[in-house]
């Protein structure tokens, strides 16, 4: 999606393993959105929701192919599991 110039990598223990520039493309603060760092900003659910599937209207289409939408879901499944790990992490849970 051409944005490796504005992700860089975060080892603070609750981030999300990156972050994201606060300028950027519409893919960067979707990113961003995922991370849960989006200084300022609220997470466009509607952006989402374009991003993946577009509108029903004829001439639209979905900005992510295929491709990229599965992609994203794996990012979107690792980022739940290092949120539980988090969270179990902060009550003292063990297997951490």
């Amino acid at each position: 999606m051409g944005c490796a110039d504005n992700v860089r990598e975060d080892k603070n223990p609750q981030s999300a393993g990156f972050a994201v520039s606060e300028t950027g493309s519409e893919f960067v603060l979707f990113l961003a959105g995922l991370s849960g760092s989006l200084p300022n900003r609220q997470f466009n659910m509607f952006m989402f929701c374009l991003n993946f599937f577009g509108s029903q209207s004829p001439a639209d289409m979905a900005v992510f192919d295929d491709i990229t939408v599965v992609k994203t879901m794996r990012l979107i499944r690792v980022i739940r599991r290092l949120r539980e790990l988090q969270r179990l992490a902060a009550k003292g849970g063990e297997n951490v």
